[in-house]
Protein backbone atom coordinates (compact mmCIF):
# COMPACT_ATOMS: atom_id res chain seq x y z
CA UNK A 1 0.00 0.00 0.00
CA UNK A 2 1.24 3.30 -1.17
CA UNK A 3 1.40 6.69 1.31
CA UNK A 4 -1.33 7.81 -0.65
CA UNK A 5 -3.38 4.96 -0.62
CA UNK A 6 -2.77 4.84 3.15
CA UNK A 7 -3.75 8.47 3.83
CA UNK A 8 -7.01 7.69 1.63
CA UNK A 9 -7.54 4.44 3.74
CA UNK A 10 -7.28 6.80 6.61
CA UNK A 11 -9.69 9.39 5.54
CA UNK A 12 -12.06 7.50 4.63
CA UNK A 13 -12.49 5.66 8.18
CA UNK A 14 -12.14 9.14 10.31
CA UNK A 15 -15.43 9.96 7.65
CA UNK A 16 -17.05 7.29 8.70
CA UNK A 17 -16.28 7.30 12.06
CA UNK A 18 -17.91 10.60 12.45
CA UNK A 19 -20.84 9.71 10.26
CA UNK A 20 -21.76 6.94 12.85
CA UNK A 21 -21.15 8.76 15.72
CA UNK A 22 -23.76 11.94 14.29
CA UNK A 23 -26.11 9.33 13.52
CA UNK A 24 -26.11 7.91 17.04
CA UNK A 25 -25.98 11.00 19.45
CA UNK A 26 -29.15 12.36 20.58
CA UNK A 27 -31.49 14.34 18.89
CA UNK A 28 -31.79 17.75 20.54
CA UNK A 29 -34.31 17.50 23.39
CA UNK A 30 -37.28 20.09 23.05
CA UNK A 31 -38.61 22.72 25.52
CA UNK A 32 -41.06 20.91 28.34
CA UNK A 33 -44.49 22.32 27.37
CA UNK A 34 -45.76 24.92 29.48
CA UNK A 35 -41.63 26.43 29.89
CA UNK A 36 -41.50 30.00 31.04
CA UNK A 37 -40.21 31.64 27.47
CA UNK A 38 -37.24 33.75 27.49
CA UNK A 39 -38.99 36.22 25.44
CA UNK A 40 -40.55 37.59 28.72
CA UNK A 41 -44.40 36.28 28.08
CA UNK A 42 -46.46 36.27 31.09
CA UNK A 43 -47.90 32.89 32.49
CA UNK A 44 -50.59 32.17 34.63
CA UNK A 45 -50.94 29.98 37.62
CA UNK A 46 -54.08 29.74 39.98
CA UNK A 47 -55.28 27.71 43.18
CA UNK A 48 -57.44 27.08 45.43
CA UNK A 49 -57.29 25.87 48.74
CA UNK A 50 -58.59 25.52 52.25
CA UNK A 51 -56.43 26.03 55.70
CA UNK A 52 -56.65 24.41 58.55
CA UNK A 53 -58.83 26.76 59.92
CA UNK A 54 -61.44 25.88 57.23
CA UNK A 55 -60.65 29.22 55.60
CA UNK A 56 -60.87 29.78 51.51
CA UNK A 57 -58.05 31.20 49.89
CA UNK A 58 -57.88 31.83 45.77
CA UNK A 59 -54.56 32.12 44.57
CA UNK A 60 -52.97 34.06 41.28
CA UNK A 61 -49.50 33.81 40.20
CA UNK A 62 -48.25 35.58 37.13
CA UNK A 63 -44.62 35.24 36.29
CA UNK A 64 -42.19 35.46 33.25
CA UNK A 65 -38.35 35.37 32.43
CA UNK A 66 -36.86 38.39 32.36
CA UNK A 67 -32.60 39.77 32.95
CA UNK A 68 -31.49 35.94 34.25
CA UNK A 69 -34.48 35.20 36.44
CA UNK A 70 -37.94 33.98 36.55
CA UNK A 71 -40.28 37.14 38.04
CA UNK A 72 -43.66 36.84 39.53
CA UNK A 73 -46.06 38.43 41.30
CA UNK A 74 -48.80 36.88 43.43
CA UNK A 75 -52.35 37.71 44.64
CA UNK A 76 -53.90 35.79 47.59
CA UNK A 77 -57.26 36.59 48.15
CA UNK A 78 -59.48 36.02 51.13
CA UNK A 79 -59.95 36.97 54.22
CA UNK A 80 -56.31 37.55 55.25
CA UNK A 81 -55.30 38.26 51.38
CA UNK A 82 -51.97 39.48 50.34
CA UNK A 83 -50.07 40.29 47.73
CA UNK A 84 -46.35 40.08 47.04
CA UNK A 85 -43.75 39.86 44.13
CA UNK A 86 -39.84 38.74 43.89
CA UNK A 87 -37.42 37.28 41.51
CA UNK A 88 -35.83 33.28 41.24
CA UNK A 89 -32.34 33.59 39.64
CA UNK A 90 -32.73 30.93 36.81
CA UNK A 91 -30.38 29.83 33.65
CA UNK A 92 -32.49 28.74 30.68
CA UNK A 93 -33.24 25.16 30.83
CA UNK A 94 -33.40 25.10 34.55
CA UNK A 95 -36.30 24.71 37.61
CA UNK A 96 -36.71 27.82 39.27
CA UNK A 97 -39.12 27.22 42.50
CA UNK A 98 -41.78 30.26 43.19
CA UNK A 99 -42.22 30.19 47.34
CA UNK A 100 -45.83 29.22 48.29
CA UNK A 101 -47.73 31.13 50.80
CA UNK A 102 -50.20 28.91 51.87
CA UNK A 103 -48.93 25.44 50.68
CA UNK A 104 -46.68 24.13 47.66
CA UNK A 105 -44.30 26.06 46.00
CA UNK A 106 -44.61 26.35 42.23
CA UNK A 107 -41.75 25.00 40.35
CA UNK A 108 -41.23 26.31 36.88
CA UNK A 109 -38.75 25.59 34.09
CA UNK A 110 -37.53 28.20 31.70
CA UNK A 111 -37.34 27.56 28.16
CA UNK A 112 -33.90 26.76 27.05
CA UNK A 113 -34.25 28.32 23.56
Amino acid sequence: MTLRQHSLAVASAVVAAVSIALAASPAATADPPGCVPLNGTQLDAHASETNSLGIFYDLDVTYWYQDGAVNYQKNVNGPFGTHSNGAVPAAPGNTATIPGNLGTPLLVTVCSK
